[in-house]
């Protein structure tokens, strides 16, 4: 999920498991550590899209695992480079979700729904 995957079929398929079996994505669930939404424009969406809740985890999955070869051999230049690269899209994604989460705590105006 960290690395773009949203459907449970290509979060399944990167992490090598079954696509039929959802119970390690429910215990994520249960566990408050991934979330699900449906696309707000969709009138009878295909499935959820995952996400990893916690800001902190998702640059780490990202960033720092994805890239663990890059740090171990102290190779930081290639790391800042990598990290630039795909920062502004991992940035968006989190504002994304700051500016959903203001509108539903402040309410400025009538509001129902919110998505992406």
């Amino acid at each position: 999920m960290a690395q773009g995957k949203t459907r449970l079929t290509d979060v399944a398929n990167a992490a090598g498991i079954d696509a039929k079996d959802a119970s390690y994505v429910r215990t994520l669930i249960e566990l408050d550590l991934v979330g699900k939404e449906y696309p707000i424009t969709e009138k009878k969406p295909k499935g959820p899209h995952y996400h990893i809740k916690n800001n902190f985890f998702t640059f780490w999955f990202r960033f720092v695992l994805g890239n663990k070869e890059l740090i171990e051999r102290g190779q930081s230049e290639l790391l800042l480079d990598e990290v630039k690269r795909d920062f502004s899209r991992w940035v968006s994604w989190i504002f994304e979700r700051v500016c959903m989460d203001f509108l539903w705590v402040t309410r400025p105006f009538p509001i129902d729904k919110i998505g992406r």
